[in-house]
């Protein structure tokens, strides 16, 4: 079988997640995909296993998704308490949300290096 013969499947498996036509279409290619890729180790794919593997693409592709949602660059969350300064004595709780005060330029400029030498090296 080829994987026009899946469409149909295909499509029921993007209805069930798209809120809005494009965003059907988009995952009715991912389940077309996921549909190939089954196709190639076992051309008799049973259709009952299709709509399997087609929700199983689009849940993948969720997945991923919010997971490069919830991680920032560089693959390390920055914590509140963590020491932003040279010698451990501020955090990043220290400095968030407060109003500025004395000494407070020289407190972002260092904020700023170690954010940047944290999160943007990698790019550079």
């Amino acid at each position: 079988m080829q994987v026009e013969d899946y469409e149909p499947i295909a499509q029921q498996c993007a209805r069930r997640y798209a809120s809005d036509d494009a965003e059907r279409e988009e995952l009715a290619q991912l389940a077309r995909i996921g549909i190939w890729l089954a196709l190639e180790n076992d051309a008799s794919l049973p259709r009952a296993h299709a709509v399997t593997v087609g929700l199983d693409a689009i849940r993948a592709s969720f997945r991923k998704q919010s997971a490069r949602m919830r991680t920032p660059p560089g693959g390390t969350l920055l914590e509140l308490q963590e020491p932003i300064s040279d010698d451990g004595s501020l955090t990043l709780e220290d400095v968030v949300g407060k109003d500025d005060g004395p000494g407070q330029d020289e407190l972002l400029a260092e904020l700023h290096v170690q954010l940047r030498s944290r999160f943007c090296a990698r790019y550079m």
